[in-house]
């Protein structure tokens, strides 16, 4: 008998643990420095309403840390055009916009940053995201006190099936950078995780793009 309400309970839990909306990971993919030091900003989408946007990060996994650049990082959804229809769900639990329709869905990130004297910027874009995988359909870069920004792009890694990190360093460090994320037919957008630093020298770059500076990761007692 025991045997019995044994297997029962298993069964049970099998049963509630299915109807439970698996939650997908956040922030698969954190930076190589702290957040929170010095010429750091970090922001989190989870979108959690169907505000078309321009919204601020909603996110309750990483706090969100802003430069001096004026504004804190918004978010704007809209469609490609005609039938195309940016619809919201709920998603695993805490939101989700869906590229329905016959054209694809942009996402428009503002990410005002640091006003500082550092050579260059670094900035990973973290996407959670289900069906055909999303892309960076532009970026760009303004500082009024330099010309024209060059953007590198210094790696695009797929981590699973529905995480993708992009990453890109930028060189004069700009005060505002924008991109746009092509969701494509058929596609969800579940989180965005933006992170940048600021750092004085291009070799340093190369080091934060392979995940080194331990040091970094210090935080100061």
């Amino acid at each position: 008998m025991a045997k019995k309400h044994f297997w029962a309970i298993c069964i049970v839990c099998v049963m509630v643990l299915s109807a439970t909306p698996a939650l997908r990971a956040d922030d698969f993919a954190p930076p190589a420095w702290v957040r929170g030091d010095p010429l750091t900003t970090a922001a989190e989408w989870e979108f959690t309403s169907a505000g078309l946007g321009p919204h601020a990060p909603d996110g309750g996994t990483v706090a969100t840390i802003v430069g001096d650049a004026g504004g804190i990082p918004t978010a704007s959804i809209f469609g490609g055009g005609a039938g195309s229809f940016p619809t919201w769900g709920p998603g695993d639990g805490d939101g989700e916009w869906f590229a329905a329709g016959t054209v694809a869905m942009f996402i428009d990130f503002d990410i005002p940053n640091w006003i500082d004297t550092e050579l260059v910027k670094f900035l990973r874009i973290q996407v959670t995201f289900a069906g055909p995988t999303p892309f960076i359909a532009a970026i760009s870069a303004f500082d009024p006190s330099v010309g024209s920004v060059i953007i590198v792009p210094t790696g695009t890694t797929l981590h699973s099936p529905g995480h993708i990190l992009f990453e890109y360093s930028l060189f004069p460090n700009p005060d505002i950078e924008t991109f746009f994320l092509e969701v494509p037919v058929g596609g969800s957008i579940d989180q965005v995780v933006v992170d940048t630093i600021s750092i004085p020298e291009p070799a340093t770059m190369g080091l934060l793009s392979l995940g080194g500076l331990a040091l970094l990761r210090r935080r100061k007692k």
